[in-house]
């Protein structure tokens, strides 16, 4: 069906756009490394220096309580690839719905898309939270706007009138001057444990590239798979 500013079906529109044409970066998956979270890191480093917007965005997909799948964009917090348990981190309430869905099935999916570099980054795995120490002193390494807007917001609840909103925020300010050093219970810094990666490369001129590793009582196993 077409519209008023396009006489095309969405279809046809679509099918005419054209993905960028910029070479990747360069890469060998029968080359690659025998640890995914090695070459997580060469990628997400690659993304940041080669100016890909945003970088550090990422899909996180749950599954709420009754069944329903739910995905929504967050920011890599933190990333550790090395050690006995790597992870990569990002920080939300505890009784946000992305919260209270891990808080009920701990499985969760991260995609990255870097489409300026033709690159994607998907990731299985279960999802722990920091220690509540952690959590408090990430809270409190925000800005006070930031702290404010955390305490007031009751995540995805329907959004008061105005006046209530600036009222809810004064409150906050006003605690916050009070105690400094506060932080609330729910602020969390969840890490989502790796089970499974696989790297995706495109090319305006080649053929794609899949290379998925799957955790593994030893270490990592991997595999090319077809595009």
């Amino acid at each position: 069906m077409a519209d008023m500013h396009d006489p095309r079906s969405w279809r046809e529109r679509l099918g005419a756009l054209s993905m960028p044409t910029t070479d990747a970066p360069e890469f060998d998956a029968t080359a690659a490394p025998e640890d995914p979270l090695a070459l997580a890191s060469d990628w997400i480093r690659t993304a940041i220096e080669g100016g890909a917007a945003a970088p550090h965005a990422m899909t996180l997909a749950t599954v709420a309580p009754d069944g329903q799948p739910t995905a929504r964009t967050v920011l890599l917090h933190d990333f550790e690839p090395g050690g006995d348990a790597p992870y990569f981190e990002f920080a939300s309430n505890a009784d946000s719905p992305k919260g209270v869905d891990l808080a009920d099935d701990p499985r969760a999916a991260l995609v990255f898309h870097w489409r300026e570099q033709h690159r994607q980054i998907r990731i299985t795995g279960l999802v722990s939270s920091a220690p509540a120490e952690q959590n408090a002193a990430d809270f409190r390494q925000l800005s006070t706007r930031a702290k404010a807007a955390t305490i007031a917001i009751r995540q995805s609840a329907p959004q008061p009138p105005e006046d209530e909103v600036d009222r809810l925020l004064d409150e906050a300010g006003q605690l916050l001057a009070r105690e400094p050093e506060f932080a609330p219970e729910s602020w969390t810094l969840f890490r989502v444990a790796p089970t499974a990666i696989e790297f995706w490369q495109g090319q305006p001129r080649s053929p794609q590239q899949r290379l998925l590793y799957r955790s593994a009582a030893a270490g990592w196993t991997h595999e090319l798979l077809w595009p």
